[in-house]
């Protein structure tokens, strides 16, 4: 073993002796990571650790993955998605030589989980002892390992909320109404979950015939679950979000604190393998609670800010459409968006029903896209018959106009104000 060492550390420093390469062909022409470089290949991160970086690289060697269960190395290459887990738990972004390293208890990598450091009896990486240390690359920093690193599995949504010790009633719940499976494996969910204070408050009735319908069970639970993974920073910048039921979740801050529909959050940002929970004090119901709301014209006509839109739409015939009638997404143009047309424009439209029934219904979507859903979309058909170009650069656009406000929602649709008005190609 120590002679391979040696004959390994001499390769390495022969090769970058005379020109400096980058993490990937240092590892190729050492002739000393066959596996590694097969791995880094079959997982698609080739063009990733030949990037700028920089990267800090924890490689194990051939002998290190022959160290492996047998059998291990073909299952990794053939589950690409693993691999690719096992390959990011080595790499760490940023150049942290070995000096930097011992000054850190753990370090987090690219995969996520972080590799504990432990400096007595040598430098050792999550168990794995680094044999050759500072091997400079152009991007980074390569330190050679002599055992192959396994990230921990983590634990899902429904283990964390078995192990929690408060959402017991919740996991039966979710047994009896089969949705087991369905947190366990997927996602990333976020789950909305009521304590067991929270079922507590139920009235015992209503209880009791919740767990004795699994249907309406299940379509309870699906109200307390979105898709994707919404942390606590993220759900500020939302005002309601789509439940797998899919009805709406109205978010909102108010002065007891951080809260969804009428519930607050109790304890937020409780990650978990595959998703995120936030402990919340009410078992949410779904209803009908946006039919107090009033309707698309009727938010308009509240705001002030929308005369001239409101003008145009009673011009053209189309208030009666956007009052009532199925959900609606609409880019709402202010009076400010209509002044930049020019007053000579917005008089000529008001006289040309047909083309200004033609701009008016540019500016609606058929079915309700919330500001989060408007964001995985590249184009939608609007009424018109002509699709908008959804663009997210940064901040989201509409054919290149800014929506100033968002997500007001109405008791048929959904308002976004935008800063000018759409025209049809």
């Amino acid at each position: 073993m120590k002679k391979t060492m040696i004959l390994i550390l001499f390769a390495l420093v022969s090769l970058v002796a005379f020109s400096q390469k980058n993490i990937v062909d240092i590892a190729v022409e050492s002739g000393n990571f066959k596996t590694l470089v097969a791995a880094i290949e079959t997982a698609g991160l080739t063009d990733v650790l030949k990037g700028s970086g920089p990267f800090t690289v924890f490689a194990p060697t051939d002998e290190a993955f022959e160290k492996l269960p047998a059998g291990t190395i073909k299952d990794l290459l053939d589950n690409v998605s693993k691999l690719r887990s096992v390959l990011l738990y080595h790499v760490v972004s940023g150049e942290y030589s070995s000096e930097s390293l011992v000054l850190y208890p753990a370090i987090q990598t690219l995969h996520g989980q972080s590799l504990a450091i432990d400096t007595r009896g040598g430098l050792k990486i999550d168990g794995a002892a680094v044999t050759v240390k500072d091997i400079k690359a152009s991007n980074g920093v390569i330190h050679i390992i002599d055992t192959v690193m396994i990230p921990r599995e983590e634990a899902n949504l429904v283990q964390v909320a078995r192990d929690s010790g408060i959402l017991e009633t919740l996991v039966l719940a979710l047994e009896k109404s089969s949705l087991v499976d369905t947190l366990k494996s997927g996602g990333p969910y976020t789950l909305f979950a009521p304590s067991d204070i929270a079922f507590a408050r139920v009235p015992a009735e209503t209880r009791e015939a919740l767990f004795n319908e699994p249907q309406w069970l299940k379509a309870v639970l699906l109200y307390h679950v979105v898709q994707g993974e919404y942390m606590m920073a993220d759900l500020i910048n939302e005002n309601g979000l789509r439940s797998l039921h899919g009805e709406l979740l109205n978010v909102k801050i108010n002065e007891a604190g951080f809260g969804i529909d009428n519930t607050i959050i109790t304890i937020g940002d409780i990650d978990t393998g595959n998703g995120v929970i936030h402990v919340i004090d009410h078992v949410m119901i779904p209803r009908e609670w946006r039919s107090g709301l009033p309707s698309i014209v009727e938010a308009a006509e509240q705001a002030g800010q929308f005369k001239t839109l409101l003008t145009a739409l009673k011009t053209a015939g189309l208030g009666e459409a956007l009052s009532d009638g199925g959900l609606l997404t609409v880019f709402a143009p202010t009076d400010e968006a209509f002044a930049k047309l020019g007053q000579e424009t917005i008089d000529g439209l008001l006289k040309d029903t047909e083309k200004l029934k033609s701009i008016l219904t540019y500016h609606v979507i058929g079915g309700e896209y919330l500001f989060s859903e408007l964001k995985i979309a590249q184009s939608l058909f609007t009424l018109n018959g002509k699709p908008v170009k959804i663009n997210l650069d940064g901040t989201l656009t509409i054919n290149n106009v800014n929506i100033i406000s968002r997500d007001i929602l109405t008791r048929n649709g959904v308002i976004h104000v935008i800063d000018a008005v759409l025209i049809p190609r």
